[in-house]
């Protein structure tokens, strides 16, 4: 197999890395193409690792013609039989180059949910069209398996579902310097109780009002409680910093970007992740991430949450858009040792049993074999 990855936008994804490294053993040949990459992060891994990398930037859809004509070009050159593309400017771009260089498999991961449907009417256009030129469509969660059938009517002969999965010695493979390093980097106290993480962009249906609300009321009963908000940008900053105002600015922290999250995620008492539509979000890495690292954590579902999720077993539930079941669930949490340590425990092993690595890239190997055996 010759196989072309189509990126956009990366800054540091560990499972497409750990999907990379794997690839390059399991294929006879394999390129990386990045459009618009995010930082050099995964440039310097593709190097250490000896992958071969092809970087392109556009700054305009006027410059859009020239890209896909390089994209074209490099797939002709590399002489590749499968395109996987991931991200939405990747699957416009390197779908139309893949057809264009007649590729005979361009399969497309939609790592995105309803928010075109929500919000960008010409975004969904754009993601029929993307639906139209793939060979395949890989539905990272139930959710968004249900937007392409129901809502963007794709075939379900052309969907196959494989959910992401967890390369869990990454997750275990911290060490209390660096959880400590942080904890001072963030000025995080020692009596800052109990410390409320959030690792959500700043977009409105990832519902940070009302994260702050339910954090105020906490704030009645734990006076020392700190809230985290990581991954602190996008289009809804502006409206979330209104919020914040309500609150003491001793009493949050906001992280723009933090490359160590597993170790960030270690000072957390209580993770919440609360969007405000079951389709929403396309997976929801987070829900597996707070749940492996054994975070007691109040959730709504959305994306890949569905799956596994169960109120009062791994997690606590709660209603879309209420705060005030929020703030009572981080409470039980806190007050309640026994039923954070069974949420903690049985959470760990349901994610541990439902999506390790192998799994995922056992699906992977097993759909890109099957298309290159016909």
């Amino acid at each position: 197999m010759r196989i072309a990855y189509v990126v956009s936008g990366v800054d540091r994804m560990l499972i497409l890395e750990r999907t990379l490294l794997e690839l390059s053993f399991s294929v006879e040949h394999l390129v990386v193409i990045q459009l618009n990459p995010a930082s050099k992060k995964l440039s310097e891994f593709l190097q250490k690792q000896a992958i071969k990398t092809e970087i392109i930037t556009t700054e305009s859809i006027v410059s859009w013609v020239l890209v896909i004509a390089r994209i074209q070009k490099i797939l002709r050159k590399e002489a590749v039989d499968i395109a996987h593309v991931h991200f939405f400017l990747a699957g416009l771009l390197g779908i139309t180059a893949a057809w264009l260089a007649r590729v005979p498999y361009r399969i497309y991961t939609r790592h995105h949910g309803s928010e075109h449907h929500m919000h960008h009417p010409k975004g969904v256009v754009m993601d029929k069209y993307i639906n139209c030129f793939s060979t395949d469509i890989i539905a990272i969660s139930p959710a968004v398996q249900d937007i392409l059938v129901h809502k963007e009517k794709v075939s379900v002969d052309k969907i196959s579902f494989i959910p992401h999965g967890l390369d869990f010695e990454t997750y275990i493979n911290t060490s209390d310097a660096r959880i400590e390093g942080l904890r001072n980097k963030y000025e995080i106290k020692g009596d800052d109780f109990p410390v409320i993480g959030v690792i959500a962009r700043y977009d409105e249906p990832k519902g940070h009002q009302y994260i702050i609300q339910a954090f105020q009321m906490v704030l009645e009963q734990f006076p020392r409680a700190k809230l985290v908000l990581a991954n602190a940008r996008g289009p809804y900053k502006g409206q979330v910093q209104q919020f914040l105002k309500t609150i003491p600015t001793t009493s949050f922290t906001e992280i723009e970007y933090e490359y160590d999250v597993i170790s960030m995620y270690k000072l957390f008492d209580v993770f919440m992740h609360l969007p405000t539509s079951a389709d929403y979000e396309s997976f929801g890495l987070v829900y597996l991430e707070a749940l492996a690292l054994s975070i007691p954590s109040v959730f709504t579902i959305s994306g890949i949450a569905s799956e596994f999720l169960k109120d009062g077993e791994n997690a606590l539930i709660v209603p879309y858009r209420d705060a005030t079941a929020a703030a009572t669930a981080i409470q039980q949490l806190i007050n309640d040792p026994d039923l954070a340590a069974r949420l903690k425990s049985q959470g760990k092993a349901d994610v541990l049993g439902r999506f390790s690595f192998d799994n995922y890239f056992s699906q992977l190997l097993q759909l890109y074999r099957g298309k290159t055996a016909a």
